[in-house]
């Protein structure tokens, strides 16, 4: 693609976007400096803490469970999570949060169900599970 087409077209998506801008900045404005910041504090710093507990608490053999492997997952959603925020897409933030809530469910359940289950034999599990639920 050549470059002024790209640039067409990422004007284009801009474009459609630029009222985002306008919510995210009504969100913050709203919500003041203080708790507005509280998501991007969440994000980086309680994550980093978080995840430095659970390697100094459990063994290395320990850390290999789906817990902690769905645990790591839900870093990523928390960034989309705090820009549905800034986009007052809150339908979504509560969908999204229901959906990590029962991933982590099904994880805990089957890592106390099945202790000595092998990784891949647990994602398999999960899969199942996840199949049947919403089949």
């Amino acid at each position: 693609m050549k470059f002024d087409e790209l640039e067409k077209i990422e004007k284009i998506i801009d474009g459609l976007y630029t009222h985002w801008k306008d919510v995210r900045r009504e969100t913050i404005i709203l919500l003041g400096k203080e708790s507005s910041s509280h998501i991007a504090d969440f994000h980086g710093n309680n994550w980093i803490d978080i995840t430095s507990w659970i390697k100094s608490e459990y063994r290395k053999e320990e850390q290999y469970n789906i817990i902690n492997f769905q645990f790591n997952t839900i870093f990523k959603e928390t960034y989309w999570i705090q820009f549905l925020f800034y986009t007052a897409n809150y339908t979504m933030i509560y969908r999204n949060l229901r959906y990590d809530l029962e991933m982590m469910t099904q994880a805990h359940y089957i890592d106390n169900k099945y202790p000595n289950l092998s990784s891949e034999l647990g994602w398999l599990v999960n899969k199942y599970i996840k199949k049947s639920h919403y089949t």
